[in-house]
């Protein structure tokens, strides 16, 4: 006697609305909003009946690396493609990389699953003919490799493009290169998420995550509201642009240095510093 386990779902509204959205008219659909609010679940449902029903065979998953992108959609905590298929799909590698194979009932279909976070990561899809793209956080992928999914999509029969994002900063080259440009098309779908969209949290855990966040303004705009925000250090609060700055430069200049920060999603922070020698009552200071 074999016994199967039966796995009640219970959806929200949003999760409800997105699963549900037909993609007929919708080149790029984006889901935005904080962590954990049940974005990617309703995703891989949404994905799971369009590749069921798509006419093309090839598709694309791509996190930041491949590993996230297995983790985020194939197995997805025990809700990915690979559970909902079941037997009627399998894990293969072909001259195009690993890839689920399902069996449809309009054919087979090959969802691959990519990493698409470094320079050199477009190179795993050039030639490819895909029918649809899922971006997981498109925010940290190469936007090269964003680009380039959009043209491997071209001669699709149901092209369709998904993404994912935890809000980025208001800068941030994806709102403007990709966004922007799709929302002015009038093929594109955005919907904000907030934690009050993922069923599996109840008032106590909200509480409970709005206490450890409201300490913070930049942690309460980003993961509590959704928003897109810029961190505030305590630099950026106290610099006075009239105060703490000197019309030139004071001292016999000894060393230059540079430092360089290369953020994931912000851009990169350079900086520069002169140190000067003083002369003061016999003594020689260095500022």
């Amino acid at each position: 006697m074999v016994v199967t386990a039966v796995v009640q779902l219970a959806f929200s509204p949003k999760q409800q609305e997105t699963i549900r959205q037909q993609t007929k008219n919708i080149t790029l659909e984006v889901n935005e909003g904080t962590p954990r609010s049940g974005k990617t679940t309703a995703d891989i449902f949404k994905m799971a009946n369009f590749y069921i029903k798509s006419r093309d065979m090839n598709h694309l998953v791509t996190a930041y690396n491949q590993e996230q992108a297995f983790r985020l959609f194939m197995d997805g905590d025990g809700l990915g493609l690979i559970h909902i298929y079941g037997n009627l799909a399998e894990m293969k590698h072909d001259e195009h990389g690993d890839h689920l194979l399902l069996h449809a009932p309009n054919g087979k279909k090959k969802i691959y699953y990519k990493g698409g976070g470094k320079v050199n990561s477009v190179g795993a899809i050039t030639g490819m003919s895909l029918g649809s793209v899922t971006f997981l956080e498109i925010n940290l992928l190469h936007m090269d490799f964003v680009k380039e999914c959009f043209r491997r999509t071209y001669a699709a029969k149901d092209r369709f493009h998904l993404a994912e994002l935890n809000p980025p900063a208001p800068s941030h080259p994806v709102l403007t290169e990709v966004f922007d440009r799709y929302e002015k098309t009038g093929r594109y779908k955005w919907r904000h998420w907030t934690p009050f969209d993922n069923p599996i949290l109840d008032e106590e855990r909200r509480n409970e995550l709005y206490n450890e966040l409201k300490f913070s303004s930049y942690l309460l705009q980003r993961d509590w509201y959704g928003k897109r925000v810029l961190p505030k250090g305590i630099i950026y609060e106290t610099f006075d642009m009239e105060k703490n700055q000197i019309p030139k430069l004071e001292g016999r200049p000894i060393e230059m240095v540079f430092f360089g920060d290369g953020g994931q999603q912000d851009a990169t922070v350079c900086e520069c510093y002169v140190i000067t020698e003083h002369e003061v009552d016999g003594y020689y200071k260095y500022k």
